[in-house]
């Protein structure tokens, strides 16, 4: 058996009812164990995006469309995409990626009732991420719906049983609570990127992603002949991070209690060439050579928190891995591009050949899976098969899919 076999025939396994959910349609949790101690077996926001890409990939378009719909109901009953379908999940949203995936499904399919019919649920989480998650500056930022005690109670948890520190602070544990919330919405929980207060950023990655989702509605809202201002915002938030985000030519993190850029070097940095922030592609085969490494790309350089939180080095996160391959492409690095998209395949073909089975991520130092940080590791499908069936398709035909721009109208997966 190869991976590509064990992906295939284990999509199914990936698939829950979704009445127990509270959802209406079958739906793909990111683990293809039955049960899982930390909760993989439920409904996803951001894992759900790369499972669906995989799902296309493998001709599986009719169980994508499911995962769409639950999100449309989700979106319809809260205002927003909650993080996870769960009491308690449900108190924040996740990286933007609704609006995308829409885009993903619709370069597949091109049924344009389809994008008649989600096109309000792409407004109303549009409009969600504009109404809440506001920043003075203009930009956007993570946040969180929950209440104050709901902080402190998380503070206590995450600090103790995920971090395993005390809880000795000079701020009150509902504000760092609070962060660590919002920390959670970004997909990063948790990462030093932020220093704890990642309510004082403007995310380079969120902003990024906001830019392309304004740019895929305003495209949308043209071919539904709907008047719009999408392509406004678009240009209005280009503007901004032009202002906010660069140094010398690089976009980073703004944060805007400070009023400064933060140095600090991750995977996002390379997000604005992605979404089509940035097209230099000097700067982006910078940005990688500062975090490459033998076995793929880690979410952020080596820092002194080397080892404490998970999303940092020498942590391989199998999403920050698809989206920056498919940056690098973008702006003409492809044989960079299809180089980490090979020590990807050969990263996880390895582990696989060893333990059988995928993993949610992987150690850059070791080639193997990685160290088991905050919670118990599970048995993953998930955004790692998904990324896999990615790449795949583009090492064997050289194109690979790209739904942040509408450059392209449709292109066959």
């Amino acid at each position: 058996m190869t991976v590509n076999e064990y992906i295939r025939g284990n999509w199914k396994n990936s698939v829950r009812p979704g009445e127990p959910k509270g959802i209406p349609y079958p739906f793909n949790s990111p683990s293809c164990e039955q049960t899982s101690d930390v909760g993989f077996e439920n409904f996803f926001y951001w894992d759900t995006y790369f499972i669906n890409l995989g799902l296309l990939c493998d001709g599986m378009k009719e169980q994508a469309l499911n995962n769409i719909k639950n999100m449309i109901f989700l979106i319809d009953e809260y205002g927003y995409m909650p993080n996870v379908a769960t009491e308690g999940g449900d108190n924040r949203s996740q990286v933007p990626l609704f609006i995308p995936m829409c885009h993903a499904y619709w370069q597949e399919s091109g049924d344009l009732n389809f994008i008649r019919g989600a096109f309000p649920a792409m407004e109303k989480e549009y409009s969600f991420w504009m109404r809440e998650r506001m920043t003075p500056c203009g930009l956007n930022r993570y946040g969180n719906n929950a209440e104050p005690v709901t902080h402190s109670d998380f503070y206590k948890i995450v600090m103790h049983t995920r971090l395993g520190e005390d809880c000795e602070q000079k701020e009150s544990d509902e504000i760092l609570g609070s962060n660590l919330l919002s920390e959670a919405e970004s997909g990063w929980d948790f990462t030093p990127r932020f220093g704890s207060h990642i309510e004082h950023y403007a995310p380079v990655d969120l902003n990024s992603l906001l830019y392309a989702n304004e740019r895929i509605l305003a495209f949308f809202a043209s071919l539904l002949d709907r008047k719009n201002t999408y392509r406004e915002a678009a240009d209005k938030r280009l503007e901004l991070m032009r202002k906010y985000c660069t140094v010398n030519g690089v976009f980073y993190d703004y944060n805007f209690v400070y009023g400064e850029c933060s140095p600090f070097v991750s995977t996002a940095l390379l997000m604005p060439f992605l979404c089509g922030v940035s097209q230099d592609s000097a700067k982006a085969a910078q940005i990688l050579k500062s975090l490459d490494s033998r076995y793929g790309i880690p979410a952020t350089a080596k820092t002194d928190e080397f080892g404490k939180y998970q999303w940092c080095y020498p942590n391989i996160w199998p999403p920050l891995e698809c989206f920056s391959v498919m940056a690098l492409d973008r702006v003409g690095l492809k044989k960079e591009a299809k180089r980490q998209a090979e020590k990807y395949i050969a990263l996880v073909d390895s582990c696989w050949k060893e333990t059988g089975c995928l993993w949610e991520k992987y150690d850059c130092i070791s080639g193997q899976k990685a160290f088991v940080h905050e919670y118990n590791e599970s048995k993953m499908l998930g955004w790692t098969a998904g990324t896999y069936r990615v790449f795949e398709r583009y090492l064997s035909s050289g194109n690979m899919i790209h739904v942040f721009t509408t450059e392209q109208t449709r292109i066959a997966i």
